[in-house]
């Protein structure tokens, strides 16, 4: 395994946490209000939700539902 570079051009992105089932990639693109997810399958990233609170943290649970976090 090795660590590659997706994208560029974000601030500051925090998560990442990996979709199995659906070979994809969520991760926080905080100063934007963004959700990004990578497409395993596409190799391409786009936005997933927007605004997204400023979520800063995303984990997922078994059943590949994906759970947010934010700050008040």
């Amino acid at each position: 395994m090795a660590v590659e570079r997706i994208a560029t051009g974000f601030r500051w992105a925090d998560g990442p946490v990996y979709f199995l089932a659906g070979r994809y990639v969520l991760f926080s693109d905080i100063p934007n209000n963004r959700i990004r997810r990578f497409s395993e399958d596409e190799s391409h990233v786009s936005v997933y939700r927007r605004p997204s609170m400023n979520s800063n943290g995303i984990t997922a649970k078994p059943s590949d539902l994906e759970l947010l976090s934010s700050a008040a």
